[in-house]
């Protein structure tokens, strides 16, 4: 995978997770989840489409393409493989295992996910229930 800033994976991964039936995640709830200010997510969002991750429509929002897609999933399975393997293996608690997994999803070299993965046995999902 092409190396992305950890700015523009937080918000491929924002605005997958905030996405609902294909529908535009509004600026602004984006800001929130993120707690950037509503100009700079403007100003994010305006590069994040210059670079074909995203599709800004004015007053509605921002959706992810194929591409900003395929990254966000990229990065989420990175995410809930750690958690299942912090859980799992060294015993967190799910919030707990959050938490750190947000960091290490953004610190995981591809070769290091694909052992993980198969460290686990290819779980499919997370300890939360979510999709891998």
């Amino acid at each position: 995978m092409t190396i992305i800033s950890e700015s523009i994976q937080m918000y491929l991964v924002n605005i997958i997770r905030l996405g609902e039936d294909g529908q535009p995640v509004p600026l602004s709830l984006l800001a929130e989840t993120l707690s950037f200010s509503p100009v700079s997510v403007h100003e994010m969002c305006r590069k994040l489409q210059e670079q074909a991750f995203v599709v800004y429509r004015p007053y509605k929002g921002v959706s992810l393409t194929a591409e900003g897609e395929r990254i966000a999933c990229y990065i989420l399975r990175r995410h809930r493989l750690w958690e299942v393997f912090l859980v799992d293996k060294l015993g967190f608690m799910y919030d707990e295992a959050h938490e750190v997994a947000c960091a290490l999803e953004h610190a995981t070299p591809d070769i290091l996910t694909d052992r993980l993965d198969t460290f686990l046995g290819f779980p499919t999902v997370n300890s939360a229930g979510q999709p891998i």
